[in-house]
């Protein structure tokens, strides 16, 4: 394949998604604002005004037109796999709308979302393998669909559970996945590859309504489909996984929401709560309180991001030994900062403050 080729298949692959986001979000809070499936102010949220939500639906036309859009040429997904994705997405858009519309059911949430993981089971993509740092990976067996589930739901959890700010989740999503693209081109995946750059076109034509001052929210559409993806990306990637520890290299791109999930179960198992009810408690939550304004937060986690992803491009070839040093580097500069933050916020008390957007939760 000469470059010519090349340059334009990373141009059909971004800018198709792109182009389609783009045109289809202006639809999508049109029809949003005529039926008034507004988010409004409440509870464990912090915008001041109504926004129009189901904005995930031009994500969802986005990705997946793209991608059936890409098949005849002979990019992108497996068929079997590209159908197990818009399957998977069925039940997650559902359950996703439903909560979006007030009916809120953190059992049906997860029904669907599980719902999700055996869709992309059936299709063929699965954590298969764990690899042992010490020596050869061994299969899952029978475990294999437990474990699939399971990562799924963390994944989309995860996503969900950091759209509290605007233009956070789509930013993190878009970022992860065009560095797991980025993965895909090193080790000649191609899939992985298309369906990275796909994520993140769909991402950037999507961005301009969802930055602050957002035009229209994500919604638990949006939030979810996007870790449906992401998730789908990651167990694709995963294929590659003798060449360092199992889902590593996905994991650490992804890990400032899996981290920030981490902690808000732990805060809310804590103090009784539900590990999936909303709160004020989250990272970005935490630096507003600090005092910094949306879009630096904003910048400063997106920038957190793109080291992740940096870092994840960095083992991907790399032995396991290799991969899992870099890892507990990366895992203890995340305990610093979070001794740090602890520190900022203590002092912030101290003097009385309490940010400029949110009161002490």
């Amino acid at each position: 394949m000469s470059g010519v080729d090349v340059t334009t298949i990373l141009l059909i692959t971004i800018l198709l998604p792109a182009a389609t986001a783009f045109a289809a979000t202006p639809l999508v809070i049109s029809l949003a604002r005529r039926f008034r499936l507004l988010d409004r102010p409440g509870p464990g949220k912090i915008h001041e005004a109504p926004a129009p939500t189901l904005g995930g639906l031009a994500l969802v036309v986005a990705v997946l037109g793209s991608l059936f859009a890409l098949e005849p040429l002979g990019l992108g997904l497996a068929p079997h796999h590209a159908r197990g994705l818009a399957l998977a997405s069925l039940p997650l858009v559902l359950v996703g709308i439903a909560d979006d519309l007030g009916i809120q059911s953190i059992p049906l949430k997860l029904l669907g979302h599980s719902l999700a993981g055996l869709a992309l089971f059936a299709s063929g993509i699965s954590v298969s393998l764990l690899t042992n740092p010490l020596g050869d990976a061994f299969a899952l067996g029978p475990l294999a669909l437990p474990a699939t589930v399971l990562f799924v739901v963390a994944i989309t959890n995860a996503m969900n559970l950091c759209d509290g700010l605007d233009g956070l989740a789509a930013g993190i999503a878009g970022v992860a996945a065009f560095s797991l693209a980025v993965v895909g081109g090193i080790q000649g995946a191609e899939d992985v590859r298309v369906l990275g750059l796909v994520i993140a076109g769909a991402v950037v034509g999507f961005y301009p309504y969802n930055l602050p001052k957002a035009r229209i929210f994500l919604g638990d559409v949006g939030s979810t489909f996007l870790g449906l993806c992401l998730a789908t990306l990651a167990l694709i990637q995963n294929r590659k996984a003798a060449a360092a520890i199992t889902l590593l290299v996905p994991i650490m791109a992804l890990g400032l929401p899996l981290l920030d999930t981490v902690l808000a179960i732990v805060r809310r198992t804590a103090i009784g709560r539900s590990p999936l009810e909303r709160d004020l408690g989250h990272l970005h939550h935490r630096f507003l309180r600090l005092g910094l304004s949306p879009k630096q937060v904003l910048g400063l986690l997106l920038g957190l991001t793109a080291g992740l992803g940096a870092s994840a491009v960095a083992i991907a070839e790399v032995s396991k030994q290799v991969a899992l040093v870099v890892a507990l580097f990366v895992s203890l500069l995340g305990i610093l900062g979070l001794l740090g933050l602890v520190r900022l916020e203590r002092r912030t008390e101290g003097r009385g403050g309490e940010g400029h957007l949110l009161q002490k939760v």
